[in-house]
């Protein structure tokens, strides 16, 4: 079943007539008015409109006040500042961990750096085609490999205490 339609049908005759070559359709008649100008006119005249939406935010957020997300990640920061304090303190405390020296820290990040650079590089002369399920699990398992890699660079290089079980 069809749905009725929005605009009345034509008929027949209508949707058959094709208009002659000798036939000239209406055109409108040219105005003189310059669109341009008169656009620019206006805008000039015309004031800023305000919306409501920002005469609300001007009344909703004072000047002075510290956006609420703000003071969120202030009390983040010194919540993560007291943990650190804690564990530092704990780590004097307990004899299991050591903490890395400077030295071993670079030593460390370097050869991450090495092993990355060389897996990634066997990584480089994989096949393009993937066309099997062995080349698919080796990719696989090599881009788990680089992600891990990747993630131990990037925390190593952020911190610099860094405390290891012993």
């Amino acid at each position: 079943m069809l749905a009725p339609a929005t605009q009345p049908r034509l008929d027949a005759a209508t949707l058959g007539y094709v208009p002659r070559r000798t036939e000239r359709g209406t055109v409108a008649p040219r105005s003189k008015k310059n669109f341009i100008a008169e656009n620019a006119k206006s805008a000039v005249k015309a004031s800023p409109k305000r919306t409501q939406n920002m005469s609300q935010a001007l009344k909703s957020s004072p000047a002075g006040t510290i956006p609420k997300y703000l003071s969120v990640r202030k009390e983040a920061a010194t919540q993560e500042a007291a943990m650190a304090a804690t564990l530092q303190m704990q780590s004097t405390q307990d004899p299991s961990l050591k903490r890395l020296s400077n030295d071993e820290r670079q030593e460390l990040l370097s050869g991450l750096k090495a092993n990355y650079k060389e897996l990634y590089s066997h990584y480089l002369l994989l096949s393009v085609v993937i066309d099997t399920i062995q080349k698919r699990n080796e990719k696989n398992d090599m881009e788990a490999k680089l992600a891990e890699l990747e993630a131990d660079i990037n925390k190593l290089e952020r911190t610099s205490e860094i405390y290891v079980q012993v």
